[in-house]
């Protein structure tokens, strides 16, 4: 039950009514019986009801300032201008200026016409336009004071956005000089018009109606119509008296998006209750775009599914020349091609991805003035860069073709000569490469990863000391042998004489892993599977090497397959014979060696060299079904893969007729001879 106040106190309080206006601020702290944040004593000194909880909200006096805001700021509740300067409580606190101090306003501001229909936009700032050589980007439509039948349904949809409470009923247009700019009361949701599917960057500024000593939190957020789902929420906190803050999202939309709707929400998302400004609402087609499917070409707005990272693995092997160096992964990073600071040939190229910075709109919105910087970053410094003059629909060409041409930091260097740069701290992009993007579009660089890492890699634009802008493309950056499954069988094959081959202990290479690796997640990919057996005279650590450059090509080609490298013991050179034999084993017993989900889905087997006869075996005696079989340099004779008996040369289906005589080592030496 509530205390009902005693007439006594009553009387004295009305009593010390300017003593208690003088101290509002401290008297704030004492007793607030209905929880408005003003205390009891200071509304009974102004005659409100120290037991409703709802006038600390009410305006009295029509100014566009509460009751608990005026009471904060000291101000009277019951009077629009205060301090009689001719300048209202509200248009003195949002310039900046003392509402109890009279004085010559610092420039004109006055309410314009509420907005009546949804053909309203924010007019650009002066210094947009430079040499009139910039076109306007896409302008951003204002929600109307009176919100339409759709936008009143589409605010009960999404009741737990920050701050929204589904009245639009006190948005007005402000103007101060020739600018103009919303004050927001309760926030805004308004409908996105975008152009098509792709990836978008909106900035705007906001700033926040308040004294230096509250603290409010203005923020913007994204909402999805079609999953219900709000990204990308930015919250700032603002202090009454600071400079506009600015604010960006980058999202992405795709077309089932925008037939649904996309919408943004502006306002305040906690703290002091209080109003908001805002201006200089831009939309533009932007943001940093990644060939997600690895079809060679970087679409626009192309990135990972449901917010994933890219992944992709070190460059830690040694590539010297076109036909020299070494494939096999080494701990040895000092060793390892991504510490030499050269693309070493093309050769090197398939350890690079390519990633596009699609940024020439915000080029045009913050165009270079001797303070704007456009820089990248990455936390672990775990990434290398080399500049090219590709356009994103050519980004797969550095796997495909060589003689790629004005590339590096002066885009004057063939590419596989071009100079790569090592990302620590924040490093400015080349202004060469920043004119390329704006006015021809080339916009892709290639990245090199150096360690692992699974920080982001972040593109910024500062104006001075203030970010405007900020993007991120997340990564999962690992080694490559993580990436893939393993099954080790050189421990399956048997001597002539059926007695166990042991391999040596310094040789055994990967052993076997056929759980869903790390560096790539199974989801990624459909529910198939590559499986790779490499050929004659490859030792278990060669192996490595092998499958981790094939599992690179494959990826680079855009496979869409879980890969699966196998090691054999195939090393006996130069006993060629021998391998065939330990293939023939391998090839029956493979099979079984697939446990379920793998064996139970769509299987491709591609084998090199003598590597087809274990895949050819597999298939012919262990059962192996797979739905493509890819043939590299094969050491198999035609015969092996005749179905119809009458077409057989021989039972054995794997030698010639007038080999049978030759001894077991010449029998060698002529089958290399027929390779």
């Amino acid at each position: 039950m509530k205390k009902i106040l005693h007439p006594a106190l009553l009387y004295l309080t009305v009593f010390l009514t300017q003593t208690f206006v003088a101290s509002a601020k401290e008297a704030t702290t004492s007793i607030d019986t209905d929880g408005d944040g003003i205390s009891d004593a200071v509304e009974i000194a102004w005659r409100f009801n120290p037991q409703d909880p709802n006038d600390g909200q009410s305006d009295t006096d029509g100014d566009g300032l509460t009751l608990y805001q005026e009471v904060k700021l000291g101000t009277n509740p019951f009077d629009k201008d205060t301090d009689a300067d001719g300048v209202s409580d509200f248009d003195e606190v949002i310039v900046g200026q003392d509402p109890l101090n009279p004085q010559k306003p610092v420039d004109e501001l006055h309410q314009a016409e509420p907005i009546k229909k949804l053909n309203f936009t924010v007019s650009l700032p002066v210094n947009y336009i430079r040499n009139g050589s910039f076109d306007s980007p896409l302008n951003f439509t204002q929600a109307n004071v009176e919100p339409d039948e759709d936008q009143a349904t589409l605010a009960k949809k999404f009741p737990s956005i920050p701050g929204w409470t589904g009245i639009q009923d006190n948005l007005e247009v402000y103007r101060q000089g020739n600018n103009q700019f919303l004050k927001i009361d309760e926030g805004v949701l308004q409908k996105l018009n975008l152009n098509g599917p792709g990836s978008y960057v909106l900035t705007w500024k906001m700033r926040a109606l308040n004294r230096g000593d509250y603290r409010t939190t203005c923020t913007g957020a994204i909402v999805y119509s079609n999953h219900f789902k709000i990204l990308n929420t930015r919250y700032d906190l603002i202090h009454q008296g600071g400079p506009w803050k600015q604010y960006w999202l980058s999202f992405h939309a795709t077309a089932e998006d925008i037939r649904q709707g996309i919408w943004i929400y502006l306002g305040i998302a906690e703290g002091e209750y209080i109003n908001c400004c805002v201006d200089d609402i831009r939309l533009v087609k932007a943001g940093i775009n990644i060939d997600a499917n690895r079809d060679g070409s970087i679409d626009d707005g192309e990135t990972m599914k449901e917010g994933w990272p890219f992944f992709f693995w070190i460059n830690n092997d040694q590539d010297r020349e076109e036909s020299a160096g070494d494939d096999l992964p080494t701990t040895n990073l000092f060793a390892a091609d991504c510490n030499n600071q050269v693309i070493d040939s093309t050769r090197d190229l398939i350890d690079f991805f390519p990633l596009s910075l699609n940024i020439g709109e915000l080029i045009r919105l913050f165009p270079p003035d001797g303070q704007t910087r456009y820089t990248l970053s990455q936390q672990d410094s775990a990434l290398n860069f080399v500049v090219t003059s590709l356009r994103p629909c050519k980004a797969g060409e550095p796997n495909q073709t060589t003689g790629i041409k004005n590339c590096g930091n002066y885009l004057n260097q063939p590419l596989e000569k071009a100079t790569v740069q090592r990302i620590t701290g924040e490093i400015d992009l080349p202004i060469p490469f920043l004119e390329s993007v704006l006015n021809h579009g080339r916009s892709v660089l290639l990245f090199e990863v150096n360690k692992k890492s699974y920080a982001p890699l972040v593109f910024t634009i500062r104006r001075g000391n203030e970010v405007v802008i900020q993007l991120e493309q997340f990564l999962y950056l690992s080694e490559v042998e993580q990436m893939y499954r393993h099954l080790n069988l050189r421990n399956i094959s048997r001597s002539y004489e059926g007695e166990p081959i042991k391999d040596w202990a310094k040789n055994e290479g990967m052993p076997t892993d056929l759980d869903p690796p790390w560096g790539l997640p199974d989801h990624l990919t459909p529910k198939k599977y590559l499986l790779f057996i490499h050929g004659f005279n490859v030792s278990a650590q060669q192996a490595r090497g092998w499958n981790a450059e094939m599992f690179k090509r494959f990826f680079a080609s855009g496979s869409q397959t879980k890969f699966i490298g196998v090691s054999w013991n195939g090393d006996t050179s130069p006993d060629y014979h021998e391998a065939v034999f330990r293939a023939f084993q391998v090839g029956e017993a493979l099979p079984a060696q697939l446990p379920y989900p793998i064996n139970d889905n769509p299987i491709t087997i591609a084998g090199h060299s003598l590597g087809n006869v274990v895949a050819a075996n597999a298939i012919q005696r262990g059962g192996l079904k797979p739905v493509a079989y890819l043939a590299l340099n094969a050491a198999v004779p035609a015969e092996a893969y005749v179905t119809h008996r009458e077409q057989r040369i021989e039972e054995t289906q794997m030698t010639e007729w007038s080999w049978r005589k030759y001894s077991c080592r010449r029998f060698k030496k002529l089958l290399l001879s027929r390779r």
